[in-house]
């Protein structure tokens, strides 16, 4: 035997076939009542999976979201500390390059000035003893040319260094 379904006016109709050695139906109106039960559980049963089905993968929907949220948000605090590594880390190279840029500069400043007093002393040195030697009376002139020799000695000593006062820079 089997039984068919099908809907007129809204309402169920179950037909309920005999096998073959009848081809007579039974009334349908008969099987409405007693059928009626057994369909609303079998609607019932699949609404009730169909709700089960939805919550599970409403649940899934829901943990997977809030999963990619936080591999977002922990990708994102890396990238961030990451940079800001980076940042501290070129802001340091920066300062102990400036650090060493401005070593070698007081450190060319201070031997310049150490050769300026050095030639100065010599200069001086070479200027009293021609002063003494005018002062004598040997040489007229030694004063004069004394002052061309040592200025000339000069220039040829701060060219040497590569810092000539006649030079702009």
């Amino acid at each position: 035997t089997d039984l068919h379904f099908y809907m007129t006016n809204d309402v169920m109709v179950i037909r309920y076939v005999v096998a073959r050695q009848s081809s007579s139906y039974l009334n349908p109106v008969t099987f409405r009542q007693e059928s009626r039960s057994s369909w609303e559980n079998l609607v019932s049963k699949r609404q009730s999976r169909a709700l089960e089905r939805a919550d599970i993968k409403a649940q899934r929907r829901v943990r997977d979201v809030s999963a990619k949220a936080r591999r977002m948000r922990l990708e994102k605090e890396k990238r961030q500390a990451q940079n800001m590594k980076h940042v501290i880390r070129t802001q340091e190279l920066n300062l102990l390059k400036n650090l060493d840029n401005i070593i070698s500069k007081d450190k060319k400043a201070e031997f310049l000035n150490q050769e300026k007093e050095r030639m100065l002393k010599k200069v001086r040195e070479i200027s009293r003893r021609s002063g003494s030697v005018t002062s004598r009376g040997n040489l007229r002139n030694a004063k004069s040319f004394d002052k061309m020799s040592q200025e000339a000695e000069l220039m040829a000593h701060l060219e040497s260094k590569g810092t000539n006062p006649r030079w702009k820079e």
